[in-house]
C-alpha cells in the first residue's frame, strides 16, 4: 500500500498545491539527474517555473472550499 505522503495519492490539483513546496525538491532532483537529456531537463525548469507561479486566487472558489 503506497504511503499517504506519496505523490501516487495526490487527487486534485489542490492537493497538489498544497503539497507542492515539498514535491518541488524531488522534481529539482530530477532536473539535474544523469538520465535526461538536456532538453528534458530545460522542460522541468520551466515546468518548476509555472507550478511556481500557481497561488491561491488561481482556484475556482467552489473547488478551494471543498477540500479545505
Amino acid at each position: 500500500m503506497p504511503h499517504p505522503d506519496t505523490p501516487d495519492n495526490i487527487e486534485d490539483f489542490v492537493e497538489f498545491y498544497r503539497r507542492w513546496p515539498a514535491l518541488r525538491e524531488d522534481v529539482r532532483g530530477m532536473q539535474s539527474g544523469s538520465e535526461i537529456s538536456s532538453d528534458q531537463a530545460s522542460i522541468i525548469r520551466w515546468m518548476v517555473l509555472v507550478i511556481d507561479r500557481v497561488g491561491p486566487a488561481d482556484f475556482d472558489p467552489h473547488l478551494e472550499q471543498q477540500n479545505e
